[in-house]
């Protein structure tokens, strides 16, 4: 999804995209034509395919990441405005990074732990 050249892309837009990239511009013209925009895009992703294979995670691995993170939250006492701030800027970090499928599931797991309760002190898995 490429951005408008006047206003770029709505709050409702970035929320649905899994990643964003800005393109670096000058400061005295700081918009591209949509071709332009796209062209640099393909050619950097074309550019880049030979680079190394690595897993990134699935949209729903990172909801899944937000989800006990959200618990992990609650458990802790986390509540009203300061526990949706740090919702969002999970959520904002996790769709900068290209958070990797062994990454997701080591976040996952970490969160997913804390939201039940589980006592790492005891030395448990």
């Amino acid at each position: 999804m490429f951005g408008r050249e006047s206003t770029g892309l709505t709050r409702e837009e970035l929320e649905v995209c899994d990643l964003l990239i800005r393109i670096p511009t000058s400061e005295n013209y700081p918009s591209l034509n949509l071709s332009h925009a796209a062209a640099i895009i393909f050619y950097e992703l074309f550019k880049s395919k030979s680079s190394r294979r690595v897993r990134l995670s699935t949209r729903e691995e990172r909801d899944r990441i937000l989800k006990f993170f959200r618990s992990s939250l609650e458990r802790i006492g986390y509540t009203g405005k300061k526990k949706e701030r740090a919702i969002r800027v999970m959520s904002q970090l996790l769709g900068r990074s290209l958070l990797t499928k062994r990454e997701a599931h080591v976040l996952t797991g970490v969160f997913r732990r804390i939201a039940r309760g589980d006592d790492f002190a005891s030395g448990g898995r």
